[in-house]
């Protein structure tokens, strides 16, 4: 028979049956109508067919066999000539039933003012209460723009600081760079003080040995200048961020200063 569910609110003059209604609820001479249609007969195209609307009454059920019972949810009928018949529960309705469900609904009283209105209620304060925590949280989410917008200025004044310093460094790593020149002098004095020295003396061997460390130093200073272009070329400004949490450390200093 289906729910019903696509019906509208006028169809069947707003009469509902109870799909629920039990077994025990149809008794012996109970008047009822019959409400399925053909198609929920067993026996099609005889006269004896049942039409929606057959008038019947309830009769007692008998059991003629222990070993074959009949469902309780057939009920036996006696409609006249038609005959008597074992029909379900949900294709009879009892002749009162319109009355009696339009009754019970005229008597409810008004959705607005039931005895479930404070549902109304609750529903409002759960309302206003979901808002409130709505409009936290678009705050929340505001102030955390706006730190996240200053951040992100002072990490561009930090990136951009940390550029000016490399090519300062960079500039002065270079081969005319000052510190470049200031080995290169002190290498040219001390070669010119060894020649007049005695080979293999202490004094000889020592000059040497700083004459060799300048070198070394020289050479240090020209591989770093390279790791710094390299650096550079990358856009890899700042020195000593090995990973993303000591890069975000060396910017809080920095916001701090």
């Amino acid at each position: 028979m289906g729910k019903g569910g696509k019906r509208g609110p006028y169809s069947a003059d707003g009469f509902r049956p109870n799909t629920q209604i039990s077994h025990l609820d149809f008794l012996e001479d109970d008047k009822v109508h019959y409400i399925g249609f053909p198609k929920h007969n067993v026996t099609r195209g005889s006269d004896r067919i049942l039409e929606n609307g057959t008038i019947g009454h309830v009769m007692v059920r008998e059991e003629y066999n222990s070993l074959q019972k009949v469902p309780r949810s057939k009920i036996q009928v006696d409609f006249g000539e038609k005959g008597i018949r074992y029909v379900d529960k949900k294709l009879l309705q009892h002749t009162d039933d319109f009355e009696l469900y339009i009754d019970e609904l005229l008597d409810k009283g008004s959705l607005i003012d039931g005895f479930q209105s404070f549902r109304v209620e609750a529903r409002k304060n759960e309302t206003s209460k979901k808002m409130k925590e709505k409009q936290e949280r678009y705050e929340r989410c505001l102030e955390k723009r706006e730190e996240k917008k200053k951040f992100l200025e002072k990490k561009k004044l930090f990136r951009y600081t940390c550029k000016l310093e490399m090519e300062a460094e960079i500039a002065s790593s270079a081969t005319t760079g000052p510190e470049h020149r200031r080995i290169e002098r002190v290498i040219l004095m001390l070669q010119d003080d060894v020649k007049k020295m005695v080979v293999d003396s202490d004094e000889y061997v020592k000059i040497r040995q700083q004459i060799r460390d300048l070198n070394k130093e020289q050479h240090n200073l020209k591989e770093h200048k390279e790791k710094l272009e390299y650096m550079y070329s990358q856009g890899m400004f700042v020195k000593d961020a090995h990973s993303p949490s000591t890069y975000y450390q060396k910017v809080q200093e920095f916001m701090e200063h």
